[in-house]
């Protein structure tokens, strides 16, 4: 079980053990607010879909979810760039969706919070499709943002592989949910 906590300087406090670590441990960031993350999430089996390597936390989206909480809009687009190669500090030029003809990103309000898990949030399923058109670029990625300023991103395979979206009436279906590591 690795565990690399906030040191000065660094961005994140990361469990790679995810949530049963982070329970464990409760430790906040110099502000005192716990930090939280993505994970997709099997709807089935409620179990993590991806490691914490398959993910990442963009700086300027948490540092708003930490002063003001989500937008009350967040957007999705499907990227050609792996987690691997993002970095924290990447500004929302830097998402590389993908193109085609027909592509667009979607957009959904922030869900409410559940009841069962304190603070999860699930949104409904995205859903993109290719129809006639072949010319679509095959995406790695999930990016969440405000249109303005990047938020996170999971790749679509754990490691990053693309997801194939060149062939006519090809669909691809994610549910994205938010699952926080906060303490009740």
């Amino acid at each position: 079980m690795e565990t690399r906590l906030r040191k000065p300087g660094d961005d994140l406090i990361v469990f790679a053990a995810g949530r049963e670590l982070a329970e464990a441990c409760w430790l906040p960031n110099e502000n005192g607010v716990y930090l939280s993350r993505f994970r997709p999430i099997d709807l089935f089996d409620s179990q993590d879909q991806l490691a914490f390597a398959d993910f990442i936390g963009f700086n300027a989206g948490r540092i708003i979810c930490e002063d003001t909480g989500w937008p009350a809009t967040q957007t999705f687009d499907l990227s050609t760039r792996t987690v691997a190669a993002c970095a924290a500090t990447d500004a929302y030029s830097a998402r590389a969706p993908i193109t085609g003809t027909g592509y667009t990103n979607k957009t959904q309000s922030e869900p409410a919070s559940t009841a069962a898990t304190l603070g999860q949030k699930a949104w409904s399923v995205l859903s993109w499709a290719t129809g006639a058109a072949t010319d679509w670029t095959n995406p790695c990625t999930i990016v969440v943002s405000d249109g303005t300023v990047l938020y996170t991103a999971w790749n679509l395979v754990p490691g990053g592989a693309a997801q194939v979206m060149n062939a006519a009436n090809t669909t691809l279906n994610v549910t994205p949910t938010y699952l926080p590591t906060n303490p009740p």
